[in-house]
């Protein structure tokens, strides 16, 4: 029999038999079931029409308002409580959320009862009416079983990688510039320097699994296998392309605040705990990696990968494979229960 999710008890039974085995799991709790998940970046940008009406409008924007907080910005009294540590742009980004200023960041957690205390807050109001609520909704996010889904990591290392890899397609890029006007170009020895290069940034540090990838065509190492395996004529004609890419070349320029990722996987910042509220909430962050479109669109969830009721046929109808499941809570049963 399949029945709606009406009590703590269902919610946390539903989470229990959906869980994938061996994963990390982190949730985010939503008041309204008919929203997508989207940071608060592109929320802004979208309201102010800059999304679609200028190719670098929002990427301005964002780098702009990234900039001029980190210009300004007050430490926080907890931070001294951290010897040795400077604050890096993921952590800037985490206080200037703290202001409730627009950023990338979207607020996770680890554990699913704070996730469904945000997604039904609304309902503990004893003047607020059932008319004036909606149904509400917690995310899983985990690891799928057929791939990588998430990468964990901390606000150091991802800063870092981004850094590097930045670094390396600028080094990389600077080089070809050079050689591309060359009447006869040797091979091996361009495929040498730029083997070169990575290595020796690869040494100055690599941290994460996964490399940031900061051009649409892929990452450093996918340039570098693309040239490997290439002939004169053809080696030449992706050193143009990549030479003459003004997307990568202008997001290579921008901070963390407004560089755009092109991973297919999502990366989750276990942050610095700089402030009391992520430490109570066991808060982690979600990084968008391109604030242009929404992270996850309403769209993307349909009946196959939303846990509306409590039914086992139901619960083992859904599909876990992509990496994240939607469940949604009643608002009779939120009121109700508050």
């Amino acid at each position: 029999m399949n029945s709606a999710i009406s009590s703590v008890s269902d919610f946390l039974k539903i989470i229990e038999a959906i869980t994938p085995k061996h994963s990390e799991v982190f949730y985010r709790g939503q008041g309204d079931s008919s929203y997508g998940i989207s940071s608060s970046y592109h929320r802004l940008a979208k309201s102010n029409g800059i999304i679609n009406d200028s190719r670098f409008g929002s990427q301005l924007l964002a780098d702009d308002l990234f900039k001029n907080f980190k210009k300004n910005y007050v430490l926080f009294p907890d931070l001294n409580l951290v010897k040795n540590y400077e604050m890096n742009d993921i952590d800037i980004q985490v206080a200037a959320q703290h202001f409730k200023l627009s950023t990338r960041l979207i607020d996770l957690t680890k554990s699913p009862l704070i996730a469904l205390y945000f997604a039904t807050e609304k309902s503990m109001g004893r003047k607020v009416t059932l008319d004036e609520l909606t149904d509400s909704s917690v995310f899983m996010f985990y690891h799928s079983q057929y791939g990588k889904t998430i990468e964990v990591t901390s606000s150091e290392n991802f800063q870092k990688s981004i850094d590097v890899e930045k670094k390396k397609l600028l080094e990389i890029c600077e080089y070809l510039y050079k050689t591309i006007n060359a009447e006869h170009i040797d091979l091996a020895k361009a495929r040498t320097s730029i083997v070169e290069i990575m290595n020796k940034n690869n040494k100055t540090y690599r941290a994460l699994g996964t490399t940031p990838q900061l051009r649409e065509k892929g990452s450093s190492n996918d340039l570098l296998m693309d040239l490997m395996r290439h002939n004169q004529i053809n080696f030449k004609s992706e050193m143009n392309y990549f030479i003459n890419d003004n997307d990568m070349i202008s997001n290579i320029s921008l901070t963390t605040g407004a560089v755009k990722l092109y991973n297919p996987i999502t990366f989750i910042i276990d942050s610095l705990p700089i402030n009391a509220r992520l430490k109570n909430q066991q808060g982690v962050l979600l990084f968008d990696g391109d604030y242009n479109k929404e992270l996850y669109p309403i769209s993307n969830f349909d009946r196959s990968d939303t846990v509306t009721s409590t039914g086992g046929n139901h619960i083992n109808s859904i599909n876990v494979d992509p990496g994240i499941i939607k469940i949604d809570i009643p608002k009779e049963y939120a009121k109700k229960n508050t």
